[in-house]
């Protein structure tokens, strides 16, 4: 069994992201909002239906009232400009695509790092995370699909609007470890309840901010 703790992402969920107060992406006129429509980021929205080839439909995040999710219908390309025949293309044309318009999905451009790129005969997946002064947001995630011709028909995901927070860790690395162990301890999984497995339970590692704990 192996846990895995990531105490600064912690520190981000304990300072309540959700509650979170909304930033205007533009200072432009928002467009009219619809039962699905995000209450932040209007102008860019008509941006992004300015900049696709084919008709959008965007739905909102529920959270963040941001974009959650928006693609081109039935077909077209979000982002026409730009090919993308291979999965360098592809990374290159979505990481081009949220340079432009990641306030609208409630980070910041820089924020948004690469995590992977995923090819198949579907097509391409590329995959963002937001991190926060070098800290992975806990939960962020965007990914952006591309069909096999290159074609940007979708990006979809959450991100954390405004965040203003310390991402200063309230535990060392030992302590998390601790802490983690002792968790553990007193709520084994429920596999593992009225047994004796995790008497010999440690802290594994403590490498790079995450502490792994296993029996």
């Amino acid at each position: 069994m192996k846990i895995l703790s990531q105490a600064t992402c912690l520190t981000l969920v304990g300072a309540g992201l959700a509650g979170l107060a909304l930033t205007q992406a533009s200072a432009a006129p928002k467009a009219p909002a619809g039962p699905n429509a995000p209450a932040a980021g209007g102008s860019l929205v008509q941006q992004m239906k300015a900049r696709a080839d084919g008709a959008i439909a965007v739905s909102a995040e529920r959270s963040t009232r941001r974009v959650g999710f928006i693609r081109v219908s039935p077909t077209g390309d979000l982002n026409p400009s730009a090919t993308a025949r291979t999965a360098l293309g592809a990374a290159t044309k979505a990481s081009n695509y949220l340079a432009h318009f990641a306030p609208a999905f409630g980070a910041t451009p820089a924020q948004l790092h690469q995590t992977s790129v995923q090819s198949s005969s579907d097509g391409t997946t590329v995959t963002f995370e937001q991190v926060y002064r070098g800290v992975p947001v806990f939960g962020s995630m965007l990914r952006a699909q591309l069909d096999p011709q290159g074609d940007l028909t979708s990006v979809n995901g959450y991100a954390a609007p405004g965040l203003d927070i310390s991402v200063t860790p309230r535990l060392s690395a030992s302590q998390a470890a601790a802490r983690a162990v002792r968790a553990v301890r007193a709520d084994p999984p429920s596999h593992n309840k009225g047994l004796a497995s995790t008497a010999g339970i440690r802290a594994a590692s403590e490498r790079g901010g995450h502490t792994a704990s296993e029996v």
